[in-house]
């Protein structure tokens, strides 16, 4: 287990990442980030509405630089006994249907020559008893077939496991994650804490700042509580 985040701090650009874990209180929690290295994927936002967490642009021209149909999108749905969390627009099939099958409706972005993995989690719940958080992620082989790959999240108070797109050199084209999902400690007690520890997690290196977004989905009795922080609003 890395101390902290520093799992995260050591990856110069994850790109966008997801966390899944439970707080020292055991409550469920789930980060989504977002990081950006071209203007782009910078002029973006988190934003909350009818229990979604959406990503929308800051400036519709820069945003228009990039590809808006891999840049905007619905990044959680969420209510007291389900969260769904990705990277991209397959965020409503996981939804409803999980990781797995949700996944098997999609494959990596088109965005060559990186192919960016989707990323994906589903955190259920039973009578208010939370299941056993999966993760997943499409990656595209060197044969340049989909690969896919599914992580079962341990039920642990003030742990987590961690997944991005990149595996967090700043090169081109951008390495994709392999292999296991990133083991980290949940700092704090509440989504607040929570959001503040992973955003102040993310480097900052030789003035390159390549912050967006941070945003935490903690779920208890009542309604879920959400805490956004956004570079750029």
């Amino acid at each position: 287990m890395v101390n902290g985040l520093e799992a995260l701090s050591e990856l110069e650009y994850p790109g966008r990442f997801i966390m899944m874990g439970f707080t020292k209180l055991g409550n469920p929690t789930v980060v989504y980030g977002i990081t950006g290295r071209s203007l782009s994927s910078q002029a973006r936002r988190l934003v909350i509405e009818n229990g979604r967490i959406k990503v929308q642009p800051t400036d519709q021209k820069i945003l228009e630089q990039g590809d808006p149909n891999l840049l905007v999108y619905d990044a959680v749905i969420f209510e007291r006994r389900k969260v769904a969390v990705s990277n991209g627009a397959q965020t409503e099939n996981v939804y409803d249907h999980g990781v797995s099958d949700g996944h098997n409706l999609w494959s990596f972005e088109p965005d060559a020559p990186n192919y960016t993995p989707r990323i994906s989690g589903f955190m259920p719940q039973n009578n208010f008893t939370v299941q056993h958080p999966i993760m997943g992620i499409i990656r595209r082989s060197f044969s340049g077939e989909p690969v896919r790959e599914y992580f079962e999240v341990p039920i642990s108070r003030g742990k987590g496991r961690l997944i991005s797109t990149y595996s967090g050199a700043n090169e081109n084209p951008l390495p994709s994650f392999k292999g296991q999902p990133l083991d980290v400690e949940i700092e704090g007690f509440t989504a607040r804490d929570v959001a503040i520890n992973f955003y102040r997690s993310l480097k900052v290196k030789d003035n390159q700042n390549f912050r967006v977004a941070v945003a935490t989905v903690c779920l208890k009795d009542t309604d879920p509580l959400v805490y956004i922080i956004n570079r750029h609003n």
